[in-house]
């Protein structure tokens, strides 16, 4: 579902759903672990050796479904309230994923929206899973 920049709580469903497609680069990666201080050489060291080997730090994923949610799903006017994620396997940079976010439920009188999310690797796997819960302003 594709909705304008002016996105309302009316106009999303339980059963809308949103996917991204990602592989992220080492460069990414370290940039991130930079901007945070994580000093985990599962990050650094060992990944300068082998740059297709370096471990995307789970936050990394986590933060792409925020930014699927502040950016298109449910987008601009989404206030987020909560995020929960677990982690099941690990991904490493080249790798490519696939998030996916659904709809689950609208709590009408509060505007909250409740999204569940899935990771899964190239191979199928799921990786990462959880929920997100927004808020709409209007």
């Amino acid at each position: 579902m594709t909705v304008s920049s002016q996105s309302s709580y009316s106009a999303w469903n339980v059963g809308d759903t949103a996917q991204l497609f990602h592989s992220f680069t080492f460069s990414e990666i370290l940039a991130f672990v930079t901007l945070t201080g994580d000093e985990n050489p599962l990050h650094r060291e060992n990944a300068a050796e082998k740059r297709d080997q370096a471990l995307v730090p789970g936050a990394m994923l986590s933060g792409l479904a925020i930014g699927v949610v502040g950016s298109r799903f449910p987008g601009p006017g989404s206030i987020l309230l909560q995020q929960e994620c677990t982690y099941h396997l690990p991904v490493y940079s080249g790798e490519a994923i696939t998030l996916t976010l659904a709809m689950v439920q609208k709590e009408d009188r509060k505007r909250h929206l409740s999204i569940a999310v899935t990771c899964e690797s190239e191979q199928h796997e799921q990786v990462m899973s959880g929920t997100i819960v927004v808020k709409m302003r209007k």
